[in-house]
């Protein structure tokens, strides 16, 4: 098991205000970088899985 450092791009959608976001997370598969990220944002701002959006994921090499 190699754990890889992925970068996630993407929106909050937090009342009216969209706000973007990049961070730099570890995993093992593209799920579980899905997975991390909503747990994260999720648990921080206080917002549920749909208000977050995903717009892209890259392997850092």
């Amino acid at each position: 098991m190699n754990i890889h450092l992925y970068t996630v791009k993407g929106k909050l959608r937090i009342g009216r205000q969209i706000i973007s976001f990049k961070k730099i997370v570890p995993g093992v598969k593209v799920n579980d970088v899905i997975e991390k990220i909503y747990c994260e944002l999720g648990s921080c701002h206080k917002i549920k899985r749909k208000q977050i959006i995903i717009e892209k994921i890259t392997e850092k090499v």
